[in-house]
């Protein structure tokens, strides 16, 4: 070709080529495999994902490769299907990435479509890719707390000592006696309550307040910056509120 191809390697007579020029040009607007990320980074790096430089292209299998720089490229090329079967190792490691890298096709059993045709074809028969509706219902079960009812002396004392102490109380409460007795100031009583009338508030009210606005008076000093033969002097300045000057105060 007029661009030519760069270079040519593989395993087991299949071909892997290093595209270049008009041949590169016409791969860019190609879908890459893996979804665009460098197949040697993610064997290398267990996982990692980094996307491909569009200027580093292989093509192997009839399939586009994309590379992050040039040693990745060359050892994809030196071992192209072992790197193949690498990537096919670490993504069964970490099913997670059969979706990120398009990689459905290799895992069939973890394909979502898949799965729904297989599960529509085992439980329908009118071709339908939906699984069939089941009918569902809510449900809920009460049980008693305690069914059976416990049976528990709550007087019941294992400590010795706590017996003794109930035995000398109660023959203690043997020798007692409750005794009463009543005056004639008591006889008859009966409780009794009185009522009175609170007295009223009251108030009153004085006169205006007034006061008065004593003139201010205010000492300034001046001539503590300046010249070195300027002299300092206080100036006082009285203000009188009542003397009105001008048209305000």
């Amino acid at each position: 070709g007029e661009g030519g191809e760069g270079g040519e390697g593989g395993e087991g007579g299949v071909a892997t080529i290093v595209l270049e020029g008009e041949d590169l040009e016409r791969a860019q607007g190609a879908e890459l495999e893996l979804d665009g990320f460098c197949a040697v980074t993610l064997v290398e790096r267990r996982g990692l994902l980094l996307p491909a430089s569009g200027a580093l292209c292989v093509r192997h299998r009839e399939r586009l490769y994309g590379f992050v720089d040039a040693p990745s490229l060359r050892a994809f090329v030196a071992s192209p299907d072992a790197y193949v079967g690498a990537v096919l190792a670490t993504v069964k490691a970490a099913p997670e990435l059969i979706h990120i890298l398009r990689l459905e096709a290799a895992f069939p059993a973890a394909s979502i479509g898949e799965i729904m045709r297989e599960h529509a074809q085992a439980s329908r028969s009118d071709g339908s890719l939906l699984a069939p509706s089941q009918p569902v219902q809510d449900g809920s079960v009460q049980t008693e707390l305690h069914p059976e009812a416990a049976r528990r002396d709550p007087l019941y004392v294992w400590n010795e000592w706590e017996l003794r102490r109930r035995a000398i109380q109660l023959t203690n409460l043997r020798q007692k006696v409750t005794t009463s007795s009543q005056t004639a100031s008591s006889c008859l009583r009966r409780e009794s309550q009185t009522q009175v009338y609170l007295p009223r508030e009251s108030g009153t009210n004085t006169g205006v307040s007034t006061g008065t606005a004593p003139p201010r008076s205010v000492n300034y000093v001046a001539g503590l910056r300046g010249a070195p033969g300027s002299k300092m002097q206080v100036v006082n300045l009285v203000y009188d509120p009542e003397i009105t000057i001008g048209r305000g105060r």
